[in-house]
């Protein structure tokens, strides 16, 4: 199994400066520099970039992230490696890098779990990129998704995010149609925060 541990920082991973350790899956880490070519290393490079990610080293998370999608291609960890870049894209509001990224996820990773949340994360970029059209575009195949799946909630996130959209566009009959379907089933499943964002656009 392996072991995680807490080491200064140094030149495996450097935290933030607040930071005085961070942590280091080191024991996952010590074979693949041994045996670069080991095809089982995508576990141990998928935890070290995780490590990475969650002491808040963005840049170095990205770097080991797209080595693993790049190297380890049919590794059951490229999917994640790659949609967690796009997000890191989109936390960083680098918009043109994340939808980039989703792009290359959703041609490459059709069958992933991840799918319609890389759908909706791309048509989220699209719309803080002011990019309105597209944005809707994207929410409504990750719309789709999420019905198949059942996902209600998700669902009416879409439906919610593409009122925002129409309202932008200047469609306020659509808007108001849009919304007051995301309202109803926010208002169902006692989710008052989202509630209120859908009434927002609702009214």
């Amino acid at each position: 199994g392996i072991t995680t541990l807490k080491s200064p920082n140094s030149d495996c991973i450097n935290g933030p400066p607040n930071a005085p350790f961070c942590t280091v899956p080191l024991a996952a880490w010590t074979p693949v520099k041994k045996f670069p070519s080991n095809k089982e290393n995508d576990y141990a490079i998928h935890q070290l970039a995780q490590s990475y990610y969650k002491v808040g080293n963005m840049q170095k998370a990205i770097q080991v992230f797209k080595d693993l999608s790049g190297k380890f291609a049919q590794s059951e960890y490229a999917d994640d490696a790659l949609y967690t870049t796009g997000w890191i894209y989109f936390r960083e509001k680098k918009y043109p890098e994340a939808i980039q990224t989703f792009s290359n996820f959703i041609e490459g990773f059709s069958k992933s779990d991840l799918l319609p949340r890389a759908y909706y994360s791309i048509a989220d970029a699209y719309y803080n990129s002011g990019n309105y059209e597209k944005a809707i575009e994207s929410f409504k195949e990750a719309r789709a998704l999420f019905k198949r799946n059942k996902e209600v909630i998700h669902v009416a996130r879409c439906d919610q995010k593409m009122a925002s959209c129409l309202i932008e566009l200047g469609e306020g009959e659509l808007a108001l149609e849009t919304a007051r379907k995301a309202v109803d089933v926010f208002e169902t499943g006692h989710d008052h925060r989202r509630e209120t964002f859908a009434s927002f656009e609702f009214g």
